[in-house]
């Protein structure tokens, strides 16, 4: 039979003997009576066979069922109360008493099960504060109106705001900037980013959520963690569950706290079911709560349709975030000055006012953006990559300039950006990118893609280097996966339209990408371990 060290709640009822952990028994007139009811901790070890259920519902524990030894000289039959609580260390027959310590570990362990959902999104990426935000001196009157809302103390009215606008207008730094606006002044609840995942990750947003208000607010820690380990299931349950048990129903409990927001970006990256229910949820619970929701989405989105339902409409507000030649302007003069002085202190070239940029070229590169601070930010981190000299790659955007923009500004960026790879590079290129907007290979670590190409070891990071404006290249073989910073490169590398010449969709990348996977299968090494844990791995 197993035996367990578990810390054991001992409830001593009146008129009875109590047992101390060296199996005497203490009668009420010796020297450490308790009092009635009164309450001390016990870890003892002994072999586990599961206790009787008395008629009230309580644990009725017996020296003989329990491995505790009776004593027939002086010991009579002894019952009393007991309930196992969790206690993570092992002590083996030890007595303490109960401490604010010992609530605050219980306490931790009720959250344990939500930590892990929230774990499961800082994995993938979600957590808002590795986001970019807005420039200091931009989006100013959009930032000072939000921040007025979430103030607001009125319930209901206006609970809810949609904050939408075109692809690149910045929707998701505004929210960033704003979620460490709110951090700072106490009225952030909670804060998740969908991100285009295969198999979604609505199913975790309600369970991080309530970690996170548990975090932040810690007058409804207590609740939350209650309401966990009542339901050590509940990551498992329906949305509806999640938010009813861990969100409203300890909001609820600790009633007079001032309004606090959540903020959910990428919204219309679910399904459309998962927006539906989600936005259906939402609008229920800030009828009846104090919490704050901003949602933050793309225009062609389901929220459109949620706003007009006449059943929502008196609680959501609309808010579109438009492009801003000006606030790119803004943005483009200081980051174009920080290049130069970390051009000047790297000696990187001659990087002179008069040399680095002319006020003609500013003027340009500020009405090819069209205000869109994708397109600004992209080309920022284009110029200002550190292993290329920032006067040279000016000079290749200027010159690709067409007079007339037919396609969108970013996509004319994304095609001269990619035009600056060496031509004896691209089919490597191209393969890589076809891997990277494949699902079933998209995030495969950069030594395995290489692998998996049949290239040399680091011969992919230095083709890559001329893309780190658009894409996160690990420092080093073994350092990750390659990521896009943004969505929008995939979306322009797959539709023949917009990238036409540097499209990867296509028969001869798709039969490209199969003559590698049946060489990798059929690899062999003259050394057994190498075909295990090489090529075959993957």
């Amino acid at each position: 039979m197993p035996h367990f060290n578990r810390g054991v709640q001992i409830y001593t009822l009146p008129s009875q003997p109590a047992i101390d952990i060296n199996q005497r028994v203490l009668h009420s007139g010796q020297a450490e009576q308790s009092s009635s009811h009164s309450k001390e901790y016990a870890s003892i070890s002994f072999p586990w066979t599961p206790p009787n259920m008395d008629a009230g519902g309580g644990l009725r524990f017996s020296r003989l069922s329990h491995g505790i030894s009776a004593n027939p000289r002086n010991t009579p039959s002894v019952q009393f109360q007991a309930k196992c609580i969790p206690f993570p260390t092992n002590i083996y027959c030890s007595k303490f008493l109960e401490t604010e310590e010992t609530d605050q570990r219980r306490c931790g362990m009720g959250l344990e099960v939500l930590r892990r959902a929230a774990l499961e999104v800082s994995q993938c990426g979600i957590w808002r504060f590795s986001l970019p935000t807005c420039h200091p001196d931009t989006r100013r009157e959009t930032l000072d109106t939000l921040s007025g809302w979430a103030s607001e103390l009125a319930i209901g009215a206006g609970s809810i705001i949609w904050l939408h606008g075109p692809m690149g207008a910045g929707k998701s730094a505004v929210l960033q900037t704003l979620t460490h606006r709110l951090h700072s002044d106490g009225r952030l609840g909670a804060s998740f980013v969908f991100r285009r995942e295969p198999s979604g990750n609505a199913h975790i947003l309600f369970s991080a959520i309530a970690y996170q208000l548990a975090t932040n607010v810690p007058r409804l820690r207590g609740a939350i963690s209650r309401a966990a380990r009542r339901n050590p299931g509940i990551v498992g349950e329906s949305l509806a569950t999640q938010l009813h048990e861990l969100i409203l129903e300890p909001c609820r409990a600790v009633a007079d706290f001032k309004p606090l927001t959540i903020v959910i970006d990428g919204l219309d990256q679910c399904r459309l079911e998962d927006q539906q229910e989600i936005l259906a949820l939402l609008g229920n619970a800030a009828r009846s709560s104090q919490l704050r929701f901003l949602l933050g989405s793309k225009s062609e989105n389901y929220a459109a349709e949620f706003l007009a339902d006449p059943q929502f409409s008196a609680i959501c507000r609309s808010f579109c975030v438009e492009r801003s030649f000006e606030d790119v302007r803004t943005y483009l003069y200081a980051e174009f000055a920080r290049i130069q002085q970390d051009c000047l202190e790297s000696s990187r070239g001659d990087c002179s006012p008069s040399s680095w940029i002319s006020t003609h070229s500013f003027n340009i590169l500020v009405g090819s953006s069209s205000g869109c601070f994708l397109y600004a930010s992209t080309l920022v981190k284009f110029l200002g990559d550190p292993e290329f000299l920032p006067q040279t790659r000016l000079s290749a955007v200027i010159d690709r300039i067409p007079l007339n923009l037919l396609n969108s500004p970013l996509d004319i960026l994304y095609t001269q950006i990619l035009a600056t790879v060496p031509t004896r590079l691209r089919t490597s290129l191209l393969a890589t990118l076809h891997i990277l907007t494949t699902k079933p290979f998209a995030h495969l670590p950069l030594h395995h893609m290489e692998q998996l190409l049949h290239t040399k070891t680091g011969r992919l990071r230095r083709i890559l280097r001329h893309l780190r404006s658009v894409l996160n290249v690990p420092d080093s073989d073994h350092g990750g996966s390659i990521t896009a910073h943004h969505d929008s490169f995939l979306d322009f590398l797959v539709d023949p339209a917009r990238s036409g010449a540097f499209c990867v969709i296509g028969s001869r990348y798709s039969m490209y990408l199969v003559r590698s996977i049946l060489k990798s299968l059929a690899y062999s090494h003259k050394h057994p371990q190498v075909n295990r844990v090489g090529h075959i791995a993957w």
